[in-house]
Formats: C-alpha cells, structure tokens, sequence
C-alpha cells in the first residue's frame, strides 16, 4: 500500500494543449451521439416489433386462427369470400415473375371450381331415371359414338338422357323404355337413332349437366358474375396457348353447367359475358377489356351492348310460346 502512495505521488500531472484539449472534446461528443443513436434504433425497432404483434394479436383475437382457412374455403356469396380474392391479389402482386402464370392458373381453377359448387349447391340436375308414361310431346334421340352412347330425351320441354354402353336399336329402345316407363312400341317408332364415326365429345352431352333451375341470392349471383370476370382476364392476359385451352375448356363446362330453360341464360361473345336471371329478375354484365385494345374498343362495346338488350328481348318474344329452341341450339352447338 506504501508503495501505490509513493508511485503515486511521484506522478506529476501534465497540462493539456490547446489541441488536445479539443481533440478530446470531439471524440467525447462523437461517442455520445453515437450512443444516443444507437439506442434510438433499438428503441424504434423494439416500438415497430410491438406495434406489429399487436396488430397481428387484435386481428388474430377478432376473426380467430383458422380465419385465413376459412377465407380459402369460402365460395360467392359467403361473408368472407371477398377476403379470399383479396389475399389471392397480393400473392399474384408479391409474385415472381416465373411464378405469376402459375399463380394465375390457380386462381383461375379455383374460381371454377367454385362457380359450380355453388351452382350444384343452388340446382337441380336432370334425372336419369324417370316415368314419362303421361309426357303428351316426346322426342328421343340416341347417338351411337365409337367409344359410348348419348340418349338424349325431351318431354313436355324438359330434358332428359344418359350416357350407354349399349350399341344396337333394339337394346337402346329397351333399356330407354325401362328406364322411362314407356312402351317399347311407342319408344321404336319416335327415336332418332344415328350412328357417328367418332368419339364423342363434350358439346355432345353438354345437356347432361344443364340445371333445370337455378336461383342465386344476390349476393351470389354478385360474386359469381365477378368470378366469370376474373377468369375471363386471366384469359386475356400473358398465358400460354395449352394453359388458356385447358382454361378455356374448363370455363365452357362452367357455362353449359349454368345455361339453363330460361331460369339462367348467360351469353359470351368475345372478351364479354352476360347473365340473366329471369327467376329472381337479377342480371349482370360483365365487359372484360383487353389491355392491348384501343380506346375506341370501349365505344364498340357500349354499342354491342345496346344491341345486346335488344337481341335479349327479341329473343324473350320468340321463346315465350316454346321452350324448344334454346335447347336445340344448344345441343347443335
């Protein structure tokens, strides 16, 4: 202990220079600032940290865990629906550029599918099995393809039929008059019976999935028509030929599906598709515009659907005595 006394009284203490003295100033200052800023960084990143999980708490509090899986599994007309395309639209906007097609095909897809849950869910099919014994206007129909049979059948303006494995006449106008409690005379002499050397293709059972009735809410038929036009863009927009086909041919069944004896009639011409439901007096248009159009498209459009309304009454006075010829058409196409 002697020994630190003496050392240090031995030390004998040196003034500053002018220079040092403010060379010390300015490396105490820059420590400080740069200490106060370190700890304001740390302060404003624990504050964001905190301002997010409490966010992510209040949102997970107020619509629960599962609410981003009920989002995805919510179709038109459920509440939360809208939430769904709306975290569909920042997955495409946050997309890869490699990944943005995909993205799109799915969307696409599941608006499909979705369109026909719900239509399924809202109609009735045609049945296979019924008695037509006391039908007063009956036609029958049976296509012979290579790889099946088509029976197609319209009583009293409703229609009817089913896919078969059988090939001969004879065993057809059986098998139709068992299944439609009908006299196998009266089923001989009215069927049309045909022989194609072909498969058979979509178009030629199209009337197959036709719904008799279908009645959407507003809602539904609100998210339904915007479903129609969500496909309808991913259409028109940067995919390839194998992907719009497969896309396209998918859309095709979805329509045939809601084409319906006058509860729903849907038309699409072009990049437009329109839909009209007479049972519950809702009717939406859909004008889908291309982005490589001009802007004189949209002229053409106004004026197509001008037309439109009128070909849409024209075509409400020619059906109103029967009931026939939209399923003809139909079922030429």
């Amino acid at each position: 202990m002697n020994n630190l006394e003496e050392k240090l009284k031995n030390i004998k203490a040196r003034k500053l220079g002018t220079d040092e003295k403010e060379l010390l100033w300015q490396n105490i200052v820059v420590a400080k600032a740069r200490q106060a800023e370190q700890k304001t960084l740390s302060i404003n990143i624990f504050n964001n940290m905190k301002k997010y999980i409490a966010i992510a708490i209040i949102v997970l509090v107020i619509l629960g865990g599962g609410t981003m899986v009920s989002a995805n599994n919510a179709g038109p007309g459920d509440f939360l629906f809208g939430l769904d395309k709306a975290l569909e639209r920042l997955e495409l906007r946050f997309a890869s550029e490699d990944k943005e097609a995909e993205i799109k095909i799915k969307i696409a897809e599941e608006r499909i599918a979705e369109i026909k849950q719900v239509s399924e869910e809202k109609g009735t099919r045609a049945p296979l099995v019924a008695d037509l014994s006391t039908a007063t206007a009956l036609e029958i129909e049976a296509d012979v393809f290579t790889n099946e049979t088509v029976v197609k059948i319209e009583a009293d303006n409703k229609n009817y039929g089913y896919v078969s494995i059988l090939k001969t006449k004879d065993e057809l106008v059986a098998e139709i008059a068992e299944k439609y409690s009908l006299d196998e005379s009266k089923v001989a002499e009215i069927i049309d019976f045909e022989i194609e050397d072909r498969d058979s293709r979509a178009e030629d059972k199209g009337f197959l999935n036709k719904l008799h009735s279908v009645r959407f809410s507003e809602n539904e038929s609100e998210d339904v028509g915007e479903s129609l036009s969500d496909v309808e863009e991913i259409l028109n927009n940067g995919l390839s030929e194998a992907d719009k086909e497969k896309l396209e041919n998918a859309l095709n069944d979805i329509l045939i599906l809601l084409g319906d004896d006058a509860e729903l009639e849907i038309e699409r011409k072009g990049n437009k598709i329109e839909i009209e439901s007479e049972s519950d007096d809702i009717k939406i248009k859909i004008k889908v515009e291309n982005e490589n159009k001009s802007g004189n498209g949209n002229n053409d459009d106004s004026d197509d659907d001008d037309d439109n309304d009128d070909e849409d009454e024209d075509e409400d006075d020619d059906n109103s005595g029967s009931g026939n010829d939209d399923d003809d058409e139909d079922d030429d196409d």
